[in-house]
């Protein structure tokens, strides 16, 4: 049974890519320009882990994806005139060790401002994944620390994806975070 203290999450990866990736514009390549990667990790097999935030109607999420619609809700008008900006849904994908082929690709939010801040791969290929939202409507899970959001706030979240990126085995708010940037420190347990 996994177990979370009333503690403020944290966490901090650096991540080292293969010498392929040594710009993050390469990544756009696989993507469309709407996404932006905030947070990299990489498996014991060299796979490569990207999250971050989109605002395309066109994501490219896979078959089986966890959440495969970007839901558009228009922030606020867009640099152009009579053109929407729409808020950013959060993203997890998975990619081959050479970066060129999507093992699964996943949108994590709700309607409003979503961005995954941080993420973690554990050996067994769970994601943990932690970030900011004003949604309240986030995908929480039934054992959330907490189910819902402050309103009128920006809140932080913590979450688990399993390998395949098509089930959310964990997702809460975290309270008092009030925006805040969050770590999470990732701790196991058997009991």
């Amino acid at each position: 049974m996994m177990r979370l203290s009333h503690a403020v999450f944290s966490f901090f990866c650096l991540t080292l890519l293969p010498p392929a990736f040594a710009q993050p514009a390469d990544f756009r390549t696989v993507f469309s320009s709407n996404a932006e990667v905030s947070a990299t990790a990489v498996d014991k097999a060299g796979n490569i882990y990207l999250a971050g935030s989109t605002r395309s109607l066109q994501f490219p999420a896979t078959p089986g994806a966890f959440q495969s619609q970007f839901r558009p809700l228009i922030c606020r008008g867009g640099p152009v005139p009579g053109m929407p900006l729409y808020c950013p849904d959060g993203f997890i994908a998975k990619l081959d060790p050479s970066g060129t082929r999507v093992l699964y690709s996943t949108l994590i939010g709700g309607l409003e401002i979503d961005v995954i801040t941080g993420i973690q791969v554990q050996d067994n290929g769970n994601v943990w994944f932690t970030g900011i939202t004003t949604s309240d409507d986030f995908p929480v899970s039934p054992s959330a620390w907490r189910r819902s959001a402050r309103r009128l706030e920006t809140n932080a979240f913590v979450g688990l994806l399993d390998p395949t990126g098509s089930q959310l085995l964990y997702s809460s708010y975290i309270p008092g975070a009030q925006g805040r940037s969050v770590v999470v420190v990732m701790a196991t347990s058997n009991s």
